[in-house]
């Protein structure tokens, strides 16, 4: 009995919380950040999660011819 408590509790509460929120409320709240939403937020609010910025972003950067690694420590 107390599965099915957990079980509703959790699968009844989260939609109602998320419903009807815009992209912009729930990234703004961390939904960005939140390991339990962040996939389906970056799916869907990939844009807004971006515009936070750091680890809320969505996508990586992608490498530049621009830089170069340099080590001061290596042999050759």
């Amino acid at each position: 009995m107390k599965f099915i408590t957990i079980f509703a509790v959790l699968f009844l509460t989260i939609p109602i919380e998320v419903n009807g929120a815009s992209c912009e409320e729930m990234a703004a709240t961390g939904y960005c950040l939140n390991s339990m939403f962040r996939k389906i937020m970056c799916e869907n609010c990939a844009t807004q999660c971006d515009a936070l910025g750091g680890s809320a972003a969505c996508t990586s950067p992608t490498k530049s011819s621009a830089c170069s690694d340099q080590a001061t420590n290596c042999e050759s």
